[in-house]
């Protein structure tokens, strides 16, 4: 159930009354649905136009971080409080995810690489949560 809070500043905070790890498994799921639309364009601008190869890796990068951010962002606004530990805790299962994917599909090993995706995914998570709850 959804509830309108005025702030002090007398603008709307959209609150959700669902257990915040029901919401931060919502929002998991929105960034992820951002995510496939953003690798679809992205797979289709490089198949039908003479965009290079080259940048495929940045740009899923890029679609990857902008998931994080929409989906955490849609967790701080539900929340309503704690937009960068819900946030992040949203980014962090969402990184958990695609290197659990990446991992069964691929020989993938445990690294730096992979805990520094870990700690962006927090980072990205926790700005997009504050962003969520400050929007």
């Amino acid at each position: 159930m959804l509830g309108i809070v005025r702030r002090p500043s007398g603008r709307r905070l959209v609150k959700e009354d669902t257990p915040p790890l029901f919401v931060v498994a919502k929002g998991v799921i929105y960034g992820l649905f951002i995510s496939l639309l953003l690798l679809i364009i992205i797979s289709l601008l490089i198949n039908f136009t003479a965009l290079s190869e080259t940048l495929a890796p940045y740009l899923i990068f890029v679609a990857s971080l902008i998931g994080i951010l929409s989906g955490s962002a849609f967790v701080g606004r539900r929340i309503g409080e704690k937009g960068w530990l819900n946030g992040g805790l949203t980014g962090l299962t969402f990184v958990v995810i695609l290197l659990a994917f990446g991992f069964v599909l691929e020989d993938l090993t445990f690294g730096l690489q992979t805990i520094t995706k870990l700690f962006l995914g927090f980072a990205f998570g926790a700005i997009g949560g504050m962003i969520g709850i400050n929007a």
